[in-house]
């Protein structure tokens, strides 16, 4: 945490999800090239410099391309007692990318970020910022559908509260009735009062009020509509491509529901597209932009 010469404005950076702290290998993490926010592995695991224990499920029936006589194709919690299955105890430790010096900086980083915002906690804060992105927000349920729109997430790379810049990610929750009324698109500047909260190391505004559109954007306006039909076709990835993660129609979805593996996180496009790898989306949309599409024009003449 920083503090301003001249104004005393503090500038506030998430220490908690810095990613450049540890590196773990569990499997879990594999599509994130093994690297995990400092918030997952000291406040969620707890698993510095402890470690955590997991187990490896194996079945002998399903070697050489066998067939399960029970009809799974996954080893799961249902074939406890099976006679083909197994388990193998997994005790991983995160490695520590960072010196001891600078760990217990980030510690006392994180214990000022906290109290800072406990401090704020029941409290109307002013916020003002531009929204770098309006996405609907799925929820994944154990449900028929497996999936249901809790209305829309708005996102800033920064903003203010009060006078204090935040240099971060900070993200709004808005409800359905909400994103009807103002229709909110990247690149809108806003200035608002509301509630702010730390979940989950992540810093999320709520009940948002006297909203103020200093200048408009021109990004894309989600309507209910167009929310339930991306819902409708959207599709579940098995894996966790970086492009689909930065992707303006990827969403990182946190599970609900036993079916769903209790909180792990899984990507959903919103194009419907199961496999990364025949998406175009980034280069239609490419073509599509005024400024790319004279480019590419010119390139031809």
């Amino acid at each position: 945490m920083k503090v301003g010469a001249q104004d005393k404005r503090r500038v506030l950076i998430n220490p908690l999800k810095r990613s450049d702290v540890f590196r773990c290998t569990h499997t879990a993490h594999e599509n994130f090239d093994f690297s995990v926010s400092a918030y997952h592995v000291l406040k969620e695991k707890e698993c510095y410099p402890d470690g955590c224990i997991g187990f490896k499920w194996h079945c002998s029936g399903m070697k050489g391309n066998k067939k399960c006589h029970r009809g799974f194709t996954t080893v799961g919690k249902d074939c406890t007692y099976c006679k083909y299955f197994s388990e193998e105890k997994d005790h991983r430790i995160p490695k520590l990318l960072i010196t001891e010096e600078e760990f217990a900086q980030l510690h006392e980083c994180i214990n000022e970020f906290e109290s800072y915002f406990k401090n704020l906690r029941g409290k109307i804060i002013e916020f003002s910022g531009v929204v770098e992105s309006v996405k609907p927000q799925v929820i994944e349920t154990d449900s028929v559908e497996g999936r249901k729109l809790g209305g829309y997430l708005v996102q800033f790379n920064h903003g203010y509260m009060g006078i204090d810049l935040i240099k971060d990610k900070i993200y709004a929750q808005i409800s359905i009735g909400f994103q009807q009324r103002y229709r909110l698109k990247a690149g809108d500047s806003l200035e608002f009062r509301c509630y702010v909260l730390l979940e989950s190391g992540r810093l999320i505004l709520k009940r948002m009020r006297n909203i103020q559109v200093l200048d408009e954007g021109d990004g894309f306006i989600w309507d209910r509509g167009q929310a339930l039909v991306a819902l409708s076709i959207g599709r579940f990835l098995e894996t966790k491509p970086k492009k689909c993660r930065r992707c303006p129609m990827g969403l990182l979805v946190d599970s609900d529901g036993e079916k769903c593996g209790g909180q792990r996180r899984r990507i959903f496009c919103l194009q419907g597209i199961e496999n990364p790898k025949e998406c175009v989306y980034d280069v239609y949309k490419g073509y599509f932009e005024p400024e790319k599409k004279k480019q590419m024009v010119n390139s031809n003449q």
